[in-house]
C-alpha cells in the first residue's frame, strides 16, 4: 500500500474554472507517466468567492510542482499550503468527493460512488484523464441541447459526436435515440480509451453495428470512418473556438440536408466568429443558449440546389492531442 498526496487550494470559482481551462493544453501534466488528477468544488454553494481546489498526486510534490500550480492560477500560491499524505486505499473515493451528481435535463450525472436516480437517464462518468463529466458549462449546454431536440420530437438516425472526451455526449444520444448509428473521435488517444473504459461502465456496446458507438482517434473529422459513415443527420461538436472555425467545411460536406450540428467550446466573445464561418458554408444558426459566458449553438444545414463543385476536405484539424474533446 503506497503514499498518496493531496494540495488543496481555496479559490473563487474563476480560478476554479481558468485551471481547468488552461490545464486543456498543458503538456507538463497531459504526458506524464503520472498525471495528477484535478478537482474543483464550491464549498458553500452559490457563492462564487468560496471554491476549493484538490490535486491528487502519486507522489510527494516538489517546489516545481507548486511553481507550476503557481503559473497555472497565474498568481502565488499561499506558503502554509503544503501537501497532505493519504494512503492508497482511500484514492478512488477521495479523488471523487468533489464531483457532486447533476440532474440536467433527463440526465443525471454521476460517479460510481454516487447512487442513481430513479425516473432519469443516468449514465455514469468518473474523473479522470480526459474531460466531460458534465461539470463544465459547454458539456451541460451540449446535454440541455440534445435533451430539447428529444423534447421537440427530433429523431436522429446517423449521429456523430467529434471530440467526444469522455464519450458523455455520444452516450447521451445513445440513450435518446437507442436505434441510431453513432460514431464518437477525439483526436486523442488517451481520451479515446478513457470513452471505451467508460462505455462499458454504463453498459454501451462498442463496435461498428448498429446497437453500439463506433469509438475511433481521428483529427476533425479526417478518418475513414468518419467518411464512409457520412452523411449526418445530427453531428456535435464541443472543442475549442479555432478548431471549430477551421472544420466548418468538414461539417458542412460531412452534414446532411438540413442536419442538425451542435457545437461548444467557444466563449461568447467567439460567438460571431463562428458564425460567420458556418454561415460561408451555408449552416445557419436556429437558436444560441449560454451558461455563464459559454454559449451553446445549435445549426441547420441548408440544401443547396443545383450543381455544386465536389471539394476534397482533409477534414483535419491544428488540434494538438493535448486538446481533449468535452470538458
Amino acid at each position: 500500500m503506497s503514499d498518496h498526496y493531496k494540495i488543496s487550494i481555496p479559490c473563487n470559482r474563476e480560478d476554479a474554472e481558468s485551471i481547468n481551462a488552461r490545464l486543456d493544453v498543458d503538456n507538463q501534466w497531459t504526458y506524464s507517466d503520472n498525471p495528477p488528477t484535478i478537482v474543483t468544488r464550491e464549498i458553500v454553494e452559490f457563492d462564487n468567492q468560496q471554491w476549493m481546489i484538490d490535486i491528487y498526486f502519486n507522489e510527494k510534490p516538489n517546489t516545481s510542482i507548486y511553481s507550476h500550480i503557481a503559473e497555472l492560477l497565474d498568481r502565488e500560491i499561499d506558503a502554509n499550503i503544503s501537501a497532505k499524505k493519504f494512503v492508497d486505499e482511500d484514492w478512488v473515493t477521495i479523488s471523487q468527493i468533489g464531483l457532486k451528481p447533476l440532474t440536467i435535463g433527463r440526465f443525471h450525472i454521476h460517479n460510481a460512488h454516487q447512487e442513481r436516480a430513479i425516473n432519469k437517464v443516468n449514465l455514469q462518468i468518473s474523473a479522470g484523464q480526459a474531460f466531460g463529466t458534465g461539470h463544465h458549462h459547454t458539456t451541460s449546454g451540449c446535454l440541455n441541447a440534445l435533451d430539447n431536440l428529444r423534447r421537440k420530437g427530433k429523431h436522429f438516425r446517423n449521429i456523430a459526436d467529434i471530440g467526444t472526451g469522455t464519450g458523455l455526449l455520444a452516450f447521451a444520444a445513445k440513450r435518446l435515440w437507442p436505434s441510431a448509428k453513432i460514431i464518437a473521435s477525439d483526436i486523442d488517444p488517451i481520451a479515446v480509451q478513457f470513452a471505451k473504459e467508460t462505455a462499458i461502465d454504463n453498459d454501451i456496446p462498442i463496435g461498428i453495428n448498429s446497437n453500439s458507438i463506433n469509438i475511433i482517434c481521428a483529427s476533425g473529422t479526417d478518418h475513414i470512418n468518419i467518411k464512409r459513415r457520412a452523411p449526418y443527420d445530427l453531428m456535435i461538436a464541443n472543442i475549442l473556438a479555432g478548431p471549430l472555425i477551421e472544420l466548418a467545411p468538414a461539417f458542412y460536406e460531412a452534414l446532411d440536408d438540413y442536419g442538425t450540428l451542435i457545437l461548444a467550446g467557444l466563449l461568447d466573445r467567439q460567438i460571431d466568429e463562428i458564425i460567420t464561418a458556418y454561415s460561408k458554408s451555408s449552416v445557419q444558426l436556429i437558436s444560441a443558449t449560454y451558461s455563464e459566458n459559454w454559449p451553446t449553438l445549435v445549426l441547420r444545414k441548408r440544401k443547396k440546389y443545383g450543381y455544386k463543385r465536389k471539394k476534397r476536405m482533409s477534414g483535419r484539424t491544428s488540434q494538438t492531442n493535448g486538446d481533449y474533446g468535452e470538458w
